[in-house]
């Protein structure tokens, strides 16, 4: 499984949940990332195009990754 991690400054948390949910995920889970930013972790799909064309639509300055997880965690989501 591959999540989505979307590092934004804090200030924009809210803003960038909400492009996330608009984009029709199922989960946001949102953790520090520390120096007055926030990282939202979700899946997008394991297909890596998609992931890529899905983030295109996001603001430039957004930063994001992907991460390879255990199927597990869809659970915990």
């Amino acid at each position: 499984m591959i999540a989505f991690v979307l590092t934004v400054d804090e200030a924009e948390g809210e803003l960038a949940s909400d492009a996330l949910w608009a984009l029709g995920v199922v989960a946001v889970e949102e953790r520090s990332g520390g120096a007055g930013t926030v990282e939202l972790w979700t899946a997008l799909g394991d297909d890596l195009h998609v992931v890529a064309d899905a983030a295109a639509g996001l603001p430039a300055h957004w930063a994001w990754r992907t991460v390879e997880v255990d199927e597990g965690v869809a659970d915990t989501w």
